[in-house]
C-alpha cells in the first residue's frame, strides 16, 4: 500500500493527500464510539452517551459491571479447542487438514487469541482478524489488529467486498 492516496477535492478533481492524514479525517464517529466504550468498559466514565437515558440534573451512582461481565461471558463462550474437520472428501483428507489446522492453531495461541479478540468485539462492537502467510518460517500467521486503527474502503456498496484496507498503528 503506498504511503499516499488519491483523494477527491470538491469541485477540484483529485490531489495527492498523505494517507496519514487521510486516516486522520476518515470515521471520527466510529472512533470516538470506541473511546467512549472503552472508557466506560476500563471504568473512566458512565455509560456512553448512546446507551445513557438519565436527564441532564440527575445524578447517579453508577456500579461499573460490565468488564465482569464482558470477560465472563466471553471465556464461557470461547472455547479452548482446535476446530474438528467434519467434512471432506476422504477420512485421508479429513485427518490432513485437521492436523494442519491444529498446527495453525497451536502455532498462533488461537484460544487466547480468540478469547482476547471476543472481549474486543463486545466492548467495542467490533473485531478482526489478520490471516497472513510468513514466506521466512513457512507457515500462517494469525493476529488481531486493534479495530481503532483499521480503515476499509469498500467496492460500491457491497460492504463484502473490499477495495483497500489500511492499517494504523
Amino acid at each position: 500500500m503506498s504511503a499516499s492516496a488519491n483523494v477527491a477535492s470538491a469541485g477540484a478533481g483529485s490531489e495527492e493527500t498523505p494517507l496519514p492524514r487521510v486516516l486522520a479525517q476518515r470515521d471520527t464517529d466510529r472512533l470516538r464510539r470506541y473511546r467512549e466504550y472503552l472508557d466506560y468498559h476500563e471504568g473512566r466514565r458512565g455509560a456512553p452517551s448512546s446507551l445513557s437515558v438519565r436527564r441532564s440534573r440527575e445524578r447517579t451512582l453508577v456500579f461499573n459491571y460490565a468488564r465482569s461481565i464482558v470477560e465472563k461471558g466471553a471465556a464461557y463462550l470461547v472455547t479452548e479447542h482446535a476446530p474438528v474437520v467434519t467434512h471432506g472428501p476422504s477420512e485421508a483428507a479429513r485427518t490432513d487438514a485437521e492436523r494442519l489446522l491444529r498446527e495453525v492453531w497451536d502455532a498462533n495461541d488461537l484460544g487466547r487469541l480468540d478469547l482476547e479478540t471476543e472481549v474486543d468485539t463486545a466492548v467495542l462492537g467490533d473485531g478482526a482478524y489478520k490471516v497472513t502467510w510468513d514466506d521466512e518460517e513457512g507457515r500462517v500467521v494469525v493476529s488481531a489488529p486493534d479495530v481503532q486503527g483499521l480503515f476499509a474502503w469498500w467496492a460500491g456498496d457491497d460492504v463484502r467486498r473490499l477495495r483497500r484496507v489500511a492499517s494504523r498503528y
